[in-house]
């Protein structure tokens, strides 16, 4: 099957995406509402049941397997296929491929190592929306774990910034926006060049409205994130600006009870001061305004 991959026809390429979407068991899954399973029981409709090789379990082999026998190669080759000939559907079904190879955090170095990297990329930039997304959130697993110079390497690792920034969109769910925000923490922690490139796609109001989730892991992945963030001038700027309160919620999430979130906001204060005289008065006026301050800062 994988020598089809290399074949200049757009059905057998679409064929051969289809099967890989059946071994790894990556379309969606509808949600089973019980309530109406029993209705239909009751009524004596058929009720659509999972067949006992689409479980976990046998999904998981099949993935090792596919791996093992060099499965990412396959599908680089076809991403690489002309656009006349790779429709934006079996993008899609490649993408889908993609995201259920990457569950698993232990394969994902199989995949780098593979070429995986470089070749979501483009599918993470063109091709229908579902597919785009899906391509996006395989890149976001991606960079959460590995080396950006290895999994990206050269100028390619720019172009992963976009597909990530827009993972933090509200109408994404929350694993994406988790996960995406992992992926840009790695990124802006390995050069002033890519927190620049962060900064540019517009990726700092979402990350801020993330610090103040209700949700504990997408708070810490925020502030976390911002932590690596307030290293590049433009984004220290922002805190500088006049009537804005961005200091004293950095402030107040160093009282956060969550240790690590403390610490990312402890440590994004700490580089913000020792940039700035400046915000170094400008957070002396937050703890005088009141207990709450000098409360939270006095933990650290």
């Amino acid at each position: 099957m994988f020598e089809l991959a290399k074949t200049p026809d757009k059905t057998i390429l679409y064929s051969v995406a289809t099967t890989l979407v059946n071994c790894t068991n990556s379309y969606d899954v509808k949600e089973v509402i019980p309530e109406l399973v029993q209705l239909a029981k009751f009524s004596k409709q058929h009720v659509p049941e999972e067949h006992p090789k689409d479980k976990k379990d046998f999904v998981d082999m099949r993935v090792k397997r596919l791996l093992k026998a060099g499965v990412i190669s396959a599908l680089a080759c076809m991403v690489k296929a002309d656009n006349a000939i790779l429709t934006d559907q079996t993008k899609e079904l490649l993408a889908r491929v993609f995201l259920a190879l990457c569950d698993n955090p232990k394969d994902r170095g199989t995949i780098v190592a593979q070429g995986g990297g470089k070749a979501l990329i483009p599918l993470a930039l063109e091709g229908t929306d579902v597919g785009k997304v899906k391509a996006a959130h395989a890149l976001a697993k991606i960079a959460a774990v590995s080396n950006p110079d290895i999994a990206f390497p050269g100028e390619r690792v720019y172009e992963v910034v976009r597909p990530l920034v827009r993972l933090l969109d509200t109408e994404r769910d929350g694993l994406q926006n988790y996960e995406a925000l992992l992926g840009l923490t790695n990124l802006s922690g390995r050069s002033d060049k890519l927190r620049q490139k962060i900064f540019k796609e517009k990726a700092l109001p979402d990350i801020e409205n993330y610090m103040f989730e209700n949700h504990d892991q997408l708070r810490q992945a925020a502030t976390e994130c911002m932590c690596n963030m307030v290293v590049n001038k433009e984004v220290q700027e922002r805190f500088l600006a006049d009537g804005n309160d961005r200091l004293k919620l950095v402030v107040l999430l160093c009282g956060e009870d969550d240790d690590k979130v403390q610490n990312a906001a402890a440590g994004a204060l700490a580089m913000l001061t020792a940039a700035h005289k400046k915000l170094c008065l400008k957070m002396t006026q937050v703890v005088r305004a009141g207990p709450g301050g000098r409360k939270r800062l006095g933990g650290l």
